[in-house]
């Protein structure tokens, strides 16, 4: 009796699962179950994913993602080790070959009790009078906090409503977007 227990346990030691596949580890699990598609639960996002809308309800145009792919062009075409001045550049050819007007370089104040205390220049001011995003290029290999800072202070400056903080150092194109 202990002789054949010991058996049983020995063979299920040598195969421990046939048809249980959770005892595997990772790279022996058919891609099917490794990989679900992940599908928010709650409809409103839902909705707000399909019809072009952020979380907070943020409406992202049609020129955030033309600028978006004008800055994908640019990464595909010079890669990942330029200079930040190398990308401006370039990026500033792919938005004019788009037909997207622009503007490099643009001053915003900063002011405190309605005085300008100095100014600081925002690397693009993208759109037209009645839409504007702001894009601000880096060319490191991740995005610092310090970055962020930046991007919030040319929105409540400049009062505008949006800035794409774009990294062309990470692989893919590090894009955060950061609404006011």
């Amino acid at each position: 009796m202990d002789h054949e227990r010991h058996e049983r346990l020995r063979k299920a030691r040598k195969n421990p699962c046939k048809k249980n596949l959770s005892c595997l580890s990772w790279p022996f699990v058919p891609s099917v179950i490794r990989f679900r598609a992940f599908r928010d639960p709650n409809p409103i996002r839902q909705q707000n994913m399909s019809t072009g809308y952020s979380f907070k309800g943020y409406s992202f145009s049609n020129l955030s993602h033309e600028i978006l792919g004008a800055c994908i062009d640019v990464q595909r075409q010079l890669g990942r080790h330029c200079m930040e001045v190398d990308y401006q550049r370039a990026l500033g050819l792919a938005l004019g070959k788009r037909g997207i007007p622009y503007e490099r370089e643009v001053e915003i104040p900063v002011i405190f009790d309605g005085v300008t205390i100095t100014k600081r220049r925002v690397d693009f001011v993208i759109g037209e009078d009645g839409e504007e995003v702001l894009l601000e290029i880096k060319a490191r290999k991740t995005i610092l906090p310090e970055d962020f800072e930046q991007c919030l202070l040319y929105l409540r400056q400049g009062n505008y409503k949006l800035c794409l903080l774009v990294n062309f150092g990470e692989k893919p194109l590090g894009i955060r977007r950061i609404a006011n």
